[in-house]
């Protein structure tokens, strides 16, 4: 017992600060990447948006809730315009942002692009100790502690879409904010640090199914980088099936269904990883957006053709691209 105790004072006394990844993840980051990149955008689609609700780690008292919209519209082919708008809570800690960006789309070949995207942020960290049950009533790191405080930040982006594959990397927040002060050398800083995100995915499909391999590796300093590997399918164009493992060991099943007009309701489940599933009911996710064009197959049109004196009616697919 002695010995523990001596090794978590050595531990305290050599180590500087600790430090962790918090940011917002996403189980559905393949459905619209403006969430973390400003130089997203989607080939054949002059407006995209998306709406997330994430409600993490259900049976633990204070687990963070994510409300978000991300929204684009595209100008003249060439360039775009961003809106996000971000409410994330954990505890008694609240994070309100609105960002706006823009990215300028290039052509690379007949049928693929490149864009680069910038995008800047303001936002507001509230923290509400009134809501803790206190030991000490005169704690003045408790009672004194600013309960908010204003940031800005800014990110940039690169994005590059073919019809059968897309690439993406971005630093979406390169400053360090720091959104709590020690007051009188007591407490410590709460920072938010920048991370960096980088995705991949391709297409492969026939007339009815079509699968989609996509990749998400987020690093940030002084912890370790976050993969997620997912394995998604869209059958007939409409149902969304999908399944992935985090390198946490967390498993991420997703449903959905694509409508013909371009929108798109996607739920999503993430089982806790072995750790600590006795304490948590997973992960609920869910995204309500318009614009699909990467995973759609192309658009169905109506071809009426004479025959035998009669009008007989086709189909026939055209590449959205």
């Amino acid at each position: 017992m002695q010995l523990k105790l001596y090794i978590s004072i050595l531990i305290i006394l050599v180590t500087s600060g600790i430090y962790s990844q918090n940011r917002i993840t996403y189980s559905q980051y393949m459905h619209n990447l403006g969430v973390f990149n400003p130089a997203y955008f989607s080939l054949g689609e002059e407006f995209t948006a998306t709406a997330y609700y994430r409600r993490q780690w259900l049976g633990i008292d204070g687990s963070p809730t994510t409300k978000s919209l991300v929204a684009g519209l595209s100008v003249k082919n060439k360039h775009r315009v961003n809106l996000n708008i971000y409410q994330d809570g954990i505890t008694i800690f609240n994070d309100f942002k609105v960002g706006l960006g823009y990215n300028y789309r290039i052509k690379m070949t007949e049928r693929s692009y490149l864009s680069l995207g910038f995008k800047a942020d303001y936002g507001q960290f509230q923290s509400n100790y009134t809501d803790l049950t206190v030991q000490d009533i005169g704690d003045n790191v408790v009672l004194n502690n600013p309960s908010s405080k204003r940031y800005l930040n800014i990110g940039t982006g690169m994005y590059y879409q073919s019809p059968s594959f897309f690439a993406s990397l971005s630093s979406p927040f390169l400053l360090n904010n720091s959104v709590l002060k020690p007051l009188n050398h007591l407490g410590s800083f709460a920072l938010k640090f920048n991370h960096i995100y980088a995705a991949a995915g391709g297409k492969f499909h026939t007339e009815s199914v079509a699968f989609f391999p996509t990749m998400l590796l987020k690093v940030v300093g002084g912890a370790p980088p976050q993969i997620d590997l997912n394995a998604n399918v869209l059958l007939y164009q409409q149902i969304w099936l999908s399944g992935g493992l985090r390198n946490d060991l967390t498993i991420i099943l997703s449903t959905g269904y694509v409508m013909r007009n371009g929108m798109k309701l996607i739920y999503s489940y993430d089982i806790s990883s072995f750790s600590n599933a006795y304490y948590s009911a997973g992960t609920h996710e869910i995204s309500l957006g318009y614009g699909f064009s990467f995973y759609r197959l192309g658009l169905t049109r109506k071809k009426y053709v004479k025959k035998s004196g009669k009008f007989k009616r086709k189909f026939k697919v055209r590449p959205s691209f």
